[in-house]
C-alpha cells in the first residue's frame, strides 16, 4: 500500500477485523493501518478489534465524585448533606471527595456496544478521535440510482 501512495494511488481497502488482517499480513499487519490516511471501524464483535479501538483512542482525565462513611452518625439526628464537595461534615462522619481518574476515552465495552449507526475514525496527522454518525448508502438522497439494488436488502 505504501509503495502504491508513491505513485499517486489511494485504496479504500475493506477488512472484517483485526484477525484478517494478521491472517494477511503477519506481524505487520500494524503497518497497514499505520500507512491509511483514514481509518473508519463500525461496530466490532471481537473482542481483540474492540481492544485495538480502546487504545487507539487513547487515555484521558475523568472526575470521579465519591464520599466514604466512617461509620459516625448520630441515630437521633437528622442530617443535612450539603451540595458542596471535598468537604468533612462532622454530624455524619460522612467524607466527600473529587479525585481525577485515568481512562479509556473509548472503554472497549462501549466500543462493542456501539450503536449500528455509529464509527469511529482515526485521520492521519491528528490526534483526535472521530465518534460520528454514519449513514447506509441507499437512505442518502444525492446517492440514489447511482447503485445497483442490494440483493440482501430490500429497502
Amino acid at each position: 500500500m505504501s509503495l502504491a501512495a508513491g505513485y499517486g494511488v489511494q485504496m479504500w481497502p475493506v477488512v472484517q477485523d483485526i484477525h484478517q488482517l494478521r491472517g494477511i499480513y503477519g506481524d505487520r499487519w500494524q503497518t497497514f493501518l499505520s500507512n491509511a490516511g483514514l481509518v473508519q471501524f463500525f461496530t466490532p464483535n471481537d473482542m481483540e478489534t474492540a481492544e485495538y479501538i480502546s487504545k487507539r483512542a487513547g487515555i484521558t482525565t475523568r472526575q470521579k465524585k465519591s464520599f466514604e462513611d466512617k461509620g459516625c452518625h448520630f441515630p437521633n439526628r437528622k442530617v443535612k448533606v450539603s451540595k458542596n464537595e471535598g468537604f468533612i461534615h462532622p454530624d455524619a462522619g460522612l467524607i466527600f471527595r473529587d479525585t481525577l481518574q485515568e481512562d479509556h476515552l473509548l472503554s472497549t465495552g462501549s466500543v462493542l456496544d456501539m450503536p449500528n449507526d455509529k464509527q469511529v475514525s482515526f485521520c492521519a496527522g491528528t490526534k483526535a478521535v472521530f465518534y460520528e454518525d454514519r449513514q447506509t448508502y441507499w437512505t442518502i438522497p444525492a446517492l440514489q440510482g447511482l447503485y445497483d439494488e442490494n440483493p440482501y436488502h430490500k429497502s
